[in-house]
């Protein structure tokens, strides 16, 4: 988090709101006009509207709460834009966002471009005052209502909470930027000429040059090693923590392509004050572990392969209850965006069908095959605390533990940790409110931008949800 109110933090911070802004219009840039207002399935947006709601999270959450003078940019985007938030009131189903072809493609990004403008003057304006109490009268210091700002008793509490709701809005928008990309796949899957993303130019700009830049180098093996030692010792850990920590890195050893831990006893699970983070990550809490193995990288197509070959999906011995009965009714005899031409499997991309590739991580799978998966090799799927363990503890050993391709299921429901607390205000409800039906992932995916990866991070989806770009890895007690 933004630890500081001073001139060259709030600047770096409209420096990284600005990139991210951007990137999101990068992204959008190879679509063509018609691309951004197709809604595929009730798990999807159109793009229009991821463009329209990030945006509409600034505005409300920042700009309408703490400028005295800010004016809505138009009185009908709250209702479209909204996506769940009660407190901020009333919003269109989601599964009726493909509907809208107004505003047009081109009034999002005037609305886009108002806020930039605002929020880069709000930002401007903090960076220019070295003492946050001498903020100027422009900041409404009582918020406007029961929403994100909720009370504010003076101005450098108003000044801390822009800076808070800011950085919590580039890590939404970078969230969206993922989100954005699953569900241009999905939507250009749906359509039977089988487009290509960034095939050709855009109709609203230049081919999104950076975007597939950004895409090409989250591909790269090596972020694996780059990410996860800078997020594996915490700041904040106290000679406590080490102290408990301690056993389980001094007894890790390598076995049969995999990490074993040898030890019984307490770890800690979820996020410091390090940095970002969302609520759902804290607090910090202890947890007991029992000896366990883990895969050093997760489950390969090759490998799925296997399972499907063997029968998988013919034999419900592998299956749980809900998952069978999933099979059955939907006739689920692949993964979702595979299928076989000429005796070849192939699989759906971004870049159109490509020919499976055995060593990449599989993906695109819901916990009902993943689950069935490792019943068929003997084994089950790690918990949460374990994957969190294992990923912290080989950084610090500089072992491998391949993360960071796919977002990768594990044996935890989504639930709240002990002691949780929502944030205050309407982004409260950003979280807590759906921890229940759904299960933990883990990691991240070739489509996560690099700063929004880190070993708390807890995604979470249900059951039988595919669209997202999901794998696992396998784990069993030792």
């Amino acid at each position: 988090m933004i630890v500081e109110a001073n001139p060259v933090a709030v600047q770096w911070l409209l420096d990284w709101y600005l990139e991210t802004r951007k990137t999101t219009a990068d992204l959008c840039a190879p679509l063509a006009i018609e691309d951004h207002v197709v809604q595929t399935s009730a798990d999807v947006s159109p793009p229009s509207w991821h463009l329209g709601h990030t945006t509409w999270f600034f505005e409300t959450f920042i700009l309408g709460e703490f400028l005295e003078d800010y004016t809505i940019h138009h009185s009908s985007y709250p209702f479209l834009f909204n996506s769940y938030y009660e407190a901020a009131g009333e919003r269109i189903h989601k599964i009726n966002r493909g509907f809208l072809s107004r505003p047009t493609v081109e009034e999002i990004h005037g609305y886009r471009a108002a806020v930039d403008e605002a929020m880069s003057r709000l930002l401007r304006s903090l960076a220019e005052q070295s003492d946050p109490s001498l903020v100027g009268s422009s900041l409404s210091l009582e918020g406007k209502g029961d929403g994100a700002a909720g009370e504010h008793s003076d101005a450098e509490e108003a000044f801390r909470r822009i800076l808070e709701l800011t950085e919590l809005g580039i890590h939404h928008e970078k969230q969206h930027q993922e989100l954005l990309l699953m569900d241009i796949k999905h939507n250009f899957f749906c359509n039977p000429l089988y487009p290509v993303y960034g095939e050709k130019g855009s109709s609203v700009g230049n081919p999104g040059e950076a975007a597939t830049r950004w895409l090409e180098s989250r591909r790269d093996p090596a972020i694996y090693h780059l990410r996860s030692p800078l997020l594996a010792e915490p700041a904040d850990v106290n000679e406590e923590e080490n102290r408990i920590l301690s056993p389980f890195v001094e007894t890790l050893s390598a076995r049969t392509g995999g990490l074993l831990f040898d030890h019984s006893g307490l770890a800690f699970l979820g996020h410091g004050d390090d940095g970002f983070g969302y609520d759902n990550e804290y607090p910090r809490h202890a947890v007991y572990l029992h000896p366990f193995w883990i895969a050093s990288r997760p489950v390969t197509n090759g490998e799925y392969l296997q399972f499907l070959e063997s029968g998988g999906y013919c034999e419900f011995r592998h299956w749980l209850s809900a998952g069978w009965q999933w099979v059955q009714q939907n006739s689920v005899t692949h993964p979702y965006y595979w299928r076989k031409v000429a005796e070849q499997w192939e699989q759906w991309t971004l870049d159109g069908w490509q020919t499976l590739d055995p060593d990449e991580p599989v993906m695109h799978l819901t916990f009902f095959e993943a689950d069935a998966f490792a019943s068929f090799r003997g084994k089950r799927l790690p918990t949460e605390g374990e994957w969190e363990l294992a990923a912290r503890v080989a950084a610090l050993r500089e072992m491998d533990f391949e993360w960071g391709r796919v977002w990768e299921w594990t044996g935890s429901a989504y639930r709240p940790y002990p002691g949780f607390r929502p944030a205050s205000g309407a982004v409260g409800e950003y979280n807590g409110k759906f921890m229940i039906d759904q299960m933990v992932l883990r990691g991240a995916c070739d489509l996560t931008p690099v700063q929004h990866s880190r070993i708390t991070y807890r995604n979470f989806y249900p059951a039988a949800s595919a669209w997202q770009m999901s794998g696992f890895r396998l784990a069993e007690d030792a």
